[in-house]
Parts: structure tokens; sequence; C-alpha cells
């Protein structure tokens, strides 16, 4: 009674809100770690129960438009959203070409980077979804839309047009990434960090990207302490994947597009970021059968797009289900 009383002069923004912070007090997932540890034994593995909620951590307006859809997603015990840091937008504020944007480009969201550092929008969202009762999985480059011919819109390339994807793993490119990491040690990092576990690139396809990234996670291990605890993963596919033990103990999620890619997956987290067109019966299935990390989902309906943002649908959270690993 206390409680209703109190919400009875409230807004509705902040209702949601205390819902959630409600929810997360009475229902709270623990995150059962993984008896493993990356070989610098300073980072284990927590299980990881994930969306790719690819969007979220660049919109402006995320906690009014995201709030009730955070309750659903933990009821449903996700306990993890893994966000996109360089998606491709528009430049808000300045005059941009007349036209139909590409699918690809969302009109509502804010830059996440630039070539050398997070914007201030990223660093929010990141602390607002941690404050909601998720851990925060980040990919911070993004080789798919460059593939896709979206590089004058992305905010980590300088915008500049026609790039494809081996102009992204140059030694000239590395030294931006590293100062980009310099800065997610600054804003993100600490013990405990607010950022939980991180993508070194999103979808490296190319033979070169692979020492590339070695190089990055050798850069992030030896330099950047703040950030020992956060779990690195590639997610190479094609010539980008990884073979063989790490030395750095960065581990697999190398995205996957079918159930029987899903089932045979001898990754250590089984990622679905590649699984179009992901049914409920692919959602129930998926997050029953998990890696030895856990699983993440996509939903290719929830991903915004020109049109606009993604709608949640009831099926999607209302399929997810419990494994006996977590």
């Amino acid at each position: 009674p206390r409680f209703l009383l109190l919400c009875g002069a409230a807004s509705p923004m902040k209702m949601r809100v205390w819902l959630l912070m409600l929810l997360i007090a009475t229902t709270a997932t623990t995150r059962v770690v993984a008896p493993t540890t990356t070989a610098t034994g300073t980072a284990a593995t927590a299980f990881i129960r994930a969306l790719l909620a690819t969007d979220q951590c660049v919109d402006p307006e995320l906690e009014a438009v995201r709030a009730d859809d955070w309750i659903k997603w933990k009821r449903a015990n996700i306990t993890t959203l893994y966000c996109v840091c360089d998606l491709p937008t528009v430049l808000h504020g300045k005059a941009r070409a007349s036209g139909p944007l590409p699918a690809g480009v969302r009109p509502y969201i804010r830059p996440g980077r630039n070539t050398t550092h997070l914007s201030d929008v990223f660093v929010r969202n990141v602390q607002l979804i941690k404050a909601a009762g998720f851990e925060v999985m980040v990919a911070f480059g993004n080789e798919p839309s460059v593939r896709w011919g979206l590089s004058a819109y992305m905010g980590g390339l300088d915008r500049q047009p026609s790039l494809t994807p081996h102009d992204l793993y140059t030694p000239k490119r590395l030294e931006l990434e590293k100062a980009l990491w310099d800065d997610v040690a600054r804003r993100l990092g600490g013990h405990p960090p607010v950022l939980s576990e991180a993508v070194l690139y999103l979808e490296p396809s190319v033979k070169e990207s692979v020492a590339f990234t070695r190089a990055l996670a050798t850069y992030i291990r030896q330099t950047l302490p703040s950030l020992d605890d956060v779990v690195l993963y590639t997610n190479g596919i094609e010539g980008g994947q990884w073979s063989g033990p790490d030395p750095l103990g960065v581990r697999t999620a190398t995205s996957l597009n079918t159930l029987e890619q899903w089932r045979a997956a001898p990754f250590q987290l089984r990622n679905g970021d590649g699984f179009v067109g992901a049914n409920a019966s692919d959602i129930e299935t998926m997050s029953q059968t998990p890696g030895p990390d856990g699983f993440v989902l996509w939903l290719q309906e929830y991903v915004g797009s020109s049109s606009g943002r993604g709608v949640l649908q009831d099926w999607m959270w209302q399929s997810v289900r419990s494994s006996s690993k977590g």
C-alpha cells in the first residue's frame, strides 16, 4: 500500500522505472559463474543469457522508450544486454543528403563513438542499463555495416565513404582503436567495471583481422588493468576466425545463422546475432541449448531501421527458456 501511495502522484515514466527496480529487487537472477577463467586469472566468465539489443546503447531516449521492455526481459531471465557501439547514423544538427536513408541507417540514434573516444550518449546509456540490473556487453567495431556500404554514416570510421573490410585492419586503424580502448578503460573500467563483456570487433571476416584483433587484445590485457575483469570475445567469421587456444584468454563467440550451426557450434558463447528470422520455436531451442559461457539471442523484428525503433512483441520474451546450465 505504501508503494502504491507513493506511485499515485508519480509520472508514468517514473512508475515504470520504479516497477523495474522492484522487479530487480524481488526477482533478480543470480549470474552463475562458470569454472573457466581467462589466462590472466583476473576475469571469471559468468553464465550469459544475453539479448542483442543492437541500438539501445546509442538511443538518446533509451529509458523513456525501453523501460517497459526491460521489465519483460527481466521476467525472461535475460541477464545481459549486448549492444553495438558504432552503428550507422545521420549527422544530427546538420543537413543530410536528400532522399531515403539506407535501411541500416537509424535516424533516431546518435553516434556511439568517433575514431578515438566514446560519446556521452553511449556512456550514459551503458550506465543506465547497468543500473537497471543488466550486465552490459558491447561490440565496439562493426564490419557488417562496412560490407553493406554504410561507412559514410559511421562515426568510428570518421564517416569515410566506400571503405571495405580490408581498410579496417591497418596499422593506423589499430592505433586509433587502441586509443578508443583507452577511453573505454577510463570511462567504463574499474573493479568491478561497468562493462562486463566486450566483442573485439563485430564479425571480422578477412584474414588480416586476426592479427589486428589479437594485437588489440594484447594491448588491452597488457596495458589497461581497469579492464582486467572484462571478458573479451572474438566474433570472427570466415577468414576472421581464430584457431587454437588463446594465451590471453580471449573466448569465442562466432555468429551462428541456423539451428544446425547452433547445435554443432564448438564456440564458448553460442551467438545467434546472425540468425535471421528466428521464430518462437527457434528461441526456445536456442535458450535451452547454450554454450559453456551461455547464449546471445537476436530477433530481427526487434532491430530498428530507417523506419524507426523495433517493437517488442510478447512472443519474443515469452519464448525464452531456462536450461540446466542457467
